[in-house]
């Protein structure tokens, strides 16, 4: 299945300021990007989850974007939750 990568995205991922404060920064990682709302058998999946859930397609597997990371797309915050 193909994707139209239609839009772009920024990484953000949580850094260590001192022990008790941390921030979310942005990593310098951009990718063009599709998203869309998962199928009823992947949204099976999540559950109980609180919110839209959306599937995100980025060109490479191997991208360095991680659980715990926040994507910006639009001037819109995502956190992801699983790669």
């Amino acid at each position: 299945m193909r994707y139209f990568l239609d839009r772009s995205l920024t990484v953000r991922r949580l850094h260590r300021i001192d022990a008790n404060r941390s921030a979310f920064s942005a990593t310098g990682t951009a990718f063009d990007c599709s998203f869309q709302d998962p199928t009823p058998d992947r949204l099976q999946l999540y559950g109980g989850e609180i919110g839209k859930v959306i599937d995100l397609f980025v060109p490479d597997s191997s991208s360095n974007i991680n659980a715990g990371d926040e994507v910006i797309i639009n001037s819109v915050r995502y956190d992801v939750k699983a790669k």
